[in-house]
Parts: structure tokens; C-alpha cells; sequence
């Protein structure tokens, strides 16, 4: 069995995922949908655009 860092790092986030994906079931409500409310909580009458820039996740980094 893989016990290197990077694979204990992936076996953890698919379980984390794995908890979310279980709790979020009956909600009715998909992935990203949490993080838009939890930011419309405090940022009452934002439009789509701030939504948008404050909940994107950031564009993936460029390795040279």
C-alpha cells in the first residue's frame, strides 16, 4: 500500500469529499452552493459578479 505523503494527502480530501457529498444530500443544494451563502451572509445585496470573483476558485497557477 501507497503511504506516501501526496497519497495520505488524496485519501483524506476523498473522505472529506465523500463526508460533504453525504450531509449536503439532503439539502437539495449542489457542491458550490454552501459557499455562495455563507458569502451572502455577510455580503447581503451583492450581484452576480461579486459572487462570482469572491467564490471562484483561483485560476490554476502556470509551472515553468
Amino acid at each position: 500500500m501507497d503511504t506516501s505523503f501526496h497519497y495520505l494527502l488524496m485519501a483524506n480530501q476523498a473522505l472529506i469529499h465523500k463526508g460533504l457529498l453525504s450531509s449536503l444530500k439532503d439539502t437539495g443544494l449542489s457542491l458550490g452552493q454552501p459557499k455562495i451563502l455563507d458569502y451572502l451572509k455577510d455580503h447581503d445585496g451583492s450581484n452576480q459578479k461579486e459572487i462570482k470573483d469572491a467564490t471562484s476558485k483561483r485560476p490554476p497557477s502556470h509551472r515553468s
